[in-house]
């Protein structure tokens, strides 16, 4: 007589016989960490990481007005420059101060070259 196997392996889960589905043992994963941290300098709170923050995009758009046609309103949601350089950002603080950043940012290299509260500068 054939003996049934103890375990079935579905994946990277490993089902035990006799164990219910909810005690699965999970293959460890597997993590980079060679990933640069980006460090912003909050001018309220100091340097963060960019965990905290949420991106919302170029700081440079400006909003077409209502009669302007579909055309500019086209162009402004979906045309972007994407420069490989210095380029100006909106980020907003979540993780703490709450507060809404413009940045400037080198796009090739990731790092803030200034970091200025968005109140400050009239937006």
């Amino acid at each position: 007589m054939r003996r049934i196997p103890s375990r079935h392996i579905i994946g990277s889960i490993v089902l035990r016989a006799g164990n219910s589905s909810t005690k699965r043992a999970l293959a460890p994963r597997q993590i980079c960490s060679e990933v640069a941290a980006m460090i912003i300098s909050c001018p309220h709170c100091g340097p963060r990481d960019s965990s905290e923050f949420y991106f919302r995009g170029e700081a440079t758009p400006t909003r077409p007005e209502y009669d302007a046609g579909t055309a500019a309103a086209t162009g402004y949601v979906y045309g972007r420059i994407n420069p490989a350089g210095p380029q100006k950002e909106h980020w907003y603080h979540a993780a703490a101060c709450r507060s809404w950043l413009l940045v400037e940012r080198d796009t090739r290299t990731h790092k803030f070259l200034s970091v200025t509260l968005a109140s400050e500068q009239g937006r």
